[in-house]
């Protein structure tokens, strides 16, 4: 079950974050598009040495139409639901 693996991973991750990207992606227009939700919520994180235009100029690269559109959606959702909330 997925909480039996969350329980594991927490123990052996300082800090493990988790978020619904199947839902985010949905909400995105594609479900396919989780992984897009994924690469945006690393991309908030700072730990790769690529700023967030890098990403979306490479999206920018490899797609058109409504497929960029969808994963643009997709990278930004991810983005924003990895943030830290503010109370």
């Amino acid at each position: 079950p997925i909480e039996r693996i969350l329980e594991l991973l927490e123990h052996h991750v300082a800090d493990l974050k988790t978020l619904p990207a199947t839902d985010i992606a949905k909400k995105a227009g594609e479900i396919r598009a989780m992984n897009l939700v994924m690469v945006g919520a690393l991309a908030s994180t700072g730990l790769l040495p690529m700023k967030q235009e890098s990403y979306v100029q490479a999206m920018q690269d490899q797609f058109r139409g409504e497929t960029l559109e969808i994963n643009q959606r997709a990278f930004e959702k991810g983005y924003e639901a990895s943030q830290p909330t503010h109370e």
